[in-house]
């Protein structure tokens, strides 16, 4: 009867959240009934899928890409499953996650309100809302990278580093966004002297790595091939996209008018100097930097900064107002 009470004032406390993400979630229900043809990186994700539990008979490979969301997609058209239906369905949940977890992320900073503005934000960032149903690796990678950081802040350092090396496995990119914790852990062994959270965190995030690293040497020869081919690809393709410095800039403007406050959020961060909260602001600026310095430039690149930046951008708002 206890835990019944609890839940129930749980459910009551955060009827707000609850009600964006039963909004979310039915909006893209909705989306998910109209007809559309897969992207084209949607189609390859699928198609190595059914070529890795084919031994090769059906479908395609790339080696520049991660094997997490193949491997997933895969498995549903294995065992019968329409992959891009089911696909569909495990991205709008894990989307709806994302959510959860940034206000669950927020709280270990802000307080309520400042964490439901941010998960409003991120539920119906446009680029956010586009790729739940594009059944691509962007919304995976950022589940994970929001849950590895939500881990990391309630000092499970082990699950953490394991959810981060998954989330690397499934974008490369993400790990960009992940070296703020191993900086952040580097500074505990400096002022704790004792490297155990370190060696814990990293040798945890190495495992899905080590695996993926052995598969490479295996089939390729060189555990480090399908490194080399994206950062080659990264130079050699893609000029289509290719955009000014202030692209970023004025999307990120366009996606939400209201980042205009996270000024105001990074300024009062720095002006309180504290550790905990300004750890958001190095995966913010290392998320976003890379991205920002070559030509090649798409909004979806900048997912895994975006809960990040809209938790400095309700901060901004409810300071403004205070």
């Amino acid at each position: 009867k206890e835990a019944v009470n609890m839940l129930n004032n749980f459910k009551t406390k955060n009827a707000p959240l609850f009600f964006i993400l039963a909004v979310f979630i039915i909006l893209q229900s909705v989306y998910l009934l109209s007809p559309a043809d897969l992207w084209w990186d949607a189609s390859v994700y699928l198609g190595m899928g059914k070529y890795a539990f084919s031994a090769g008979k059906s479908g395609l490979w790339e080696p520049s890409r991660a094997l997490a969301w193949p491997l997933v997609l895969g498995i549903l058209w294995k065992i019968g499953a329409n992959p891009v239906l089911f696909g569909s369905i495990i991205t709008i949940g894990l989307s709806a996650a994302c959510i959860l977890l940034t206000y669950m992320v927020s709280r270990n900073f802000f307080d309520d309100t400042t964490s439901l503005i941010a998960a409003l934000f991120t539920a119906f960032s446009p680029t956010l809302f586009l790729f739940t149903s594009v059944l691509q690796s962007e919304i995976p990678s950022l589940f994970f990278l929001l849950l590895g950081a939500y881990l990391f802040l309630r000092k499970k350092f082990v699950a953490s580093g394991f959810i981060f090396g998954i989330s690397f496995m499934t974008r490369f990119f993400t790990v960009f966004a992940v070296i703020p914790f191993f900086v952040e852990l580097i500074r505990l062994v400096i002022r704790q002297k004792s490297s155990k959270k370190f060696l814990a965190f990293t040798l945890s995030f190495l495992i899905p790595l080590s695996f993926y690293l052995i598969l490479n040497q295996i089939i390729y020869s060189n555990a480090v091939y399908p490194f080399m081919l994206q950062l080659f690809m990264t130079q050699a393709t893609g000029s289509v996209f290719n955009q000014p410095f202030s692209f970023y800039l004025i999307g990120l403007f366009k996606e939400n008018i209201f980042v205009i406050f996270s000024v105001l959020g990074i300024c009062s961060l720095i002006r309180k100097n504290h550790a905990k909260n300004i750890l958001i602001l190095p995966v913010m600026l290392i998320a976003f930097i890379p991205f920002a310095l070559v030509s090649h430039k798409e909004m979806r690149f900048l997912l895994p900064l975006m809960p990040f930046l809209y938790i400095i951008t309700a901060y901004g708002i409810t300071s403004f107002f205070k």
